[in-house]
C-alpha cells in the first residue's frame, strides 16, 4: 500500500489479485486515502472485487505528527462508514497504540474487528500493562519472536494481547 494514496495502493491489490499467490492465502487489502470519501470510495472498489478482508492504518488521512484523538477520530468515521455501506467479514485496525480506541468502533454483527498485536507487545517490553481486569487469554497462537521477550515481559504481552481481544470480542 501507498499512504495516503488510494488510486496507487488499489492498482497494486489489483496487480497482487493476478498473481498465483493472491489465491495461497488470505491478504488484507489496505485503505488509503487523503479524505474519508476516498477511502471509502476505495472500500466499495475492493468490496466490488469480492475482497472480505480490509485493513485501516491509523494514520489514514492523516499525517504521523497529528494529535492521537485527530487520528482516532478520522479512523472511526472511516470504519463507521464502511461498516454501513460494505460487505467486509473483516477490518483490521494497523497499528493501534491506545486501547481506548477500541470500544468507540461500531461492532458489527457481520464484520469482525480485529487489532495489531505490536503494540502490546512493544508496551510489554517497556513494561507497559494495559488496564481493568481481564478473563479471556489468548489461545492456539504464539508471538513469533517471543522467546527474545524476558519471562516478564513475555506475561504482560500475553496480558496486553488479551486485554485487546477482550475489547474486539475476538
Amino acid at each position: 500500500d501507498y499512504a495516503n494514496d488510494a488510486d496507487r495502493t488499489y492498482a497494486n491489490v489489483k496487480a497482487f489479485l493476478s498473481t498465483p499467490e493472491s489465491n495461497t492465502y488470505p491478504f488484507f487489502s489496505v485503505i488509503q486515502g487523503t479524505t474519508v470519501q476516498e477511502c471509502l470510495s476505495l472500500a466499495r472498489r475492493y468490496d466490488t472485487l469480492g475482497l472480505t478482508h480490509i485493513a485501516i492504518p491509523c494514520d489514514v488521512t492523516c499525517k504521523r505528527t497529528d494529535s492521537f484523538s485527530k487520528m482516532v477520530e478520522a479512523r472511526l468515521r472511516i470504519v463507521s462508514s464502511i461498516i454501513t455501506s460494505c460487505h467486509f467479514a473483516a477490518i483490521h485496525l494497523l497499528g493501534v497504540s491506545q486501547p481506548e480506541e477500541l470500544p468507540l468502533h461500531h461492532h458489527s454483527q457481520r464484520t469482525k474487528l480485529s487489532v495489531d498485536t505490536g503494540s502490546p507487545i512493544l508496551n510489554a517490553m517497556n513494561s507497559i500493562r494495559y488496564g481493568g481486569p481481564i478473563t479471556l487469554m489468548p489461545k492456539g497462537f504464539s508471538i513469533p519472536f517471543e522467546k527474545a521477550l524476558k519471562p516478564e515481559e513475555r506475561e504482560i504481552a500475553w496480558y496486553n494481547i488479551a486485554y485487546l481481544r477482550r475489547l474486539t470480542n475476538e
